[in-house]
């Protein structure tokens, strides 16, 4: 949850960086071919035919959930019929499972977070291949075990980035998406501000000036520094997010997940149960 930081290792890679998994072994089925580089844009939408449209669009991205807020935020989408993509913990799945189950069920797209949420400086090693594939292989088989489907892209804790990332990560099957609108909501205090809030709306109109951005939110805390520096509160990144999906709209932008697909399907007739 901190500003991104280009961390790259220094001096000669170790053997465990340079043990990647094979592609043929460790793609998902079901996963496309992962986009090459870091991606920091946000896919084209998705006609009724299947090719890209022309249209601005724009992906709301939620990392470090799930959590106690993450109810919040799907109510707020499914009022403005909102497509998102979450990037998720394994940790915090394995906690609140019913909400990755929630999350699915309600038409948004799942993405990998790692397990636990860790910076290179803070793993014996730094982010070697065989820490992350670790990592992401553990997280990938609980949210596929949850939501019956792929995790086809990832997002790296804190944006850091190492030698052995996109190889390991495309590998396994996943791009690794980064963002084009920090909105810093993790950075505020542990309870409700209308200043803060306004933060919120004003850094992510930041978007605005690009045709295709990714937007970062948050509906957890992932991050181990203490509350008393990133505080676990996210109620005013809910207050902020419908400012913020009706700024988008009023510029005449589609609200698409990273796999290019946009809107939510209709909720289940009630007493029915939903996958």
């Amino acid at each position: 949850m901190r500003s991104p930081v280009m961390l790259l290792a220094t001096g000669l890679l170790t053997a465990s960086v340079l043990c990647v998994p094979t592609a043929s072994s460790a793609v998902p089925a079901g996963c496309p071919t992962p986009k090459p580089g870091y991606v920091h844009r946000a896919p084209r939408a998705l006609g009724p035919t299947g090719a890209p449209t022309p249209e601005k669009t724009v992906a709301l991205t939620f990392d470090d959930g799930p959590s106690r807020f993450t109810p919040r935020i799907l109510a707020v989408l499914r009022r403005f019929g909102v497509r998102a993509t979450f990037f998720e913990t394994g940790l915090h799945v394995s906690e609140h499972p019913g909400l990755t189950r929630r999350v699915v069920a309600e038409g948004h797209l799942l993405g990998n977070h790692t397990w636990h949420h860790e910076y290179p400086e803070n793993v014996k090693g730094g982010w070697s291949a065989a820490y992350l594939e670790h990592e992401l292989r553990s997280t990938g088989r609980l949210q596929r075990r949850l939501a019956g489907r792929a995790t086809c892209f990832m997002r790296p804790p804190g944006g850091n980035k190492s030698p052995a990332l996109l190889p390991t990560a495309h590998a396994l099957g996943m791009s690794v998406v980064m963002w084009s609108v920090g909105t810093d909501d993790w950075d505020g205090p542990p309870q409700h501000s209308r200043s803060w809030v306004h933060t919120i709306v004003r850094n992510a109109a930041v978007g605005l000036q690009q045709r295709h951005p990714i937007v970062l939110l948050h509906d957890g805390k992932a991050s181990h520094e203490p509350g008393s520096v990133v505080s676990s509160y996210r109620g005013n990144t809910v207050a902020a997010l419908p400012r913020i999906i009706e700024m988008y709209q009023r510029a005449g932008y589609t609200f698409v997940g990273l796999d290019g697909l946009s809107g939510l399907p209709e909720p289940a007739p009630s007493g029915v149960a939903t996958p």
